[in-house]
C-alpha cells in the first residue's frame, strides 16, 4: 500500500489540528467529469466561510500532486486510482488568512461512477 495514504493523519497530529475542530468546509461534492479507464478528470466544489486558500490533492496518484485555489471549486486532471480498483484517494486542505491549516479532509472517490 502507498505510504502516502498515512501522511494526512501524521500531518494533522504534528500540526495539532484535530478533525473535531476542523469544521470550516461543508458539502464537498466530487464529480467525475471524464474517466478513460486509466485516469480521470474530476471537479470538486465545497462551501466555506472562514477559509481563504484551499489545496486539493491526489494521494492515489503516482506521483502525488495537488492544486491550490482561493475559490470554492477546483478541477484536477490525471487522477488515478489505487492499484486493482477504481477508488481514488483525494485530500482537501483549508488555510486561514495567516496560512494556518484549519481544515483537512480525506476523500475516497469511485472513478467509475
Amino acid at each position: 500500500m502507498n505510504k502516502s495514504l498515512f501522511l494526512i493523519p501524521v500531518l494533522l497530529s504534528i500540526m495539532g489540528v484535530s478533525p473535531a475542530f476542523a469544521e470550516s468546509v461543508n458539502d464537498v461534492v466530487i464529480t467525475v467529469v471524464d474517466y478513460n479507464g486509466t485516469s480521470a478528470t474530476i471537479e470538486a466544489t465545497w462551501d466555506s466561510d472562514d477559509i481563504t486558500t484551499f489545496e486539493l490533492g491526489c494521494v492515489s496518484c503516482i506521483p502525488n500532486f495537488s492544486e491550490t485555489t482561493s475559490t470554492s471549486s477546483l478541477s484536477l486532471e490525471g487522477v488515478t486510482s489505487l492499484p486493482n480498483n477504481s477508488n481514488a484517494v483525494l485530500y482537501l486542505l483549508g488555510f486561514d488568512m495567516e496560512g494556518e491549516l484549519v481544515h483537512a479532509e480525506q476523500i475516497l472517490v469511485n472513478l467509475e461512477q
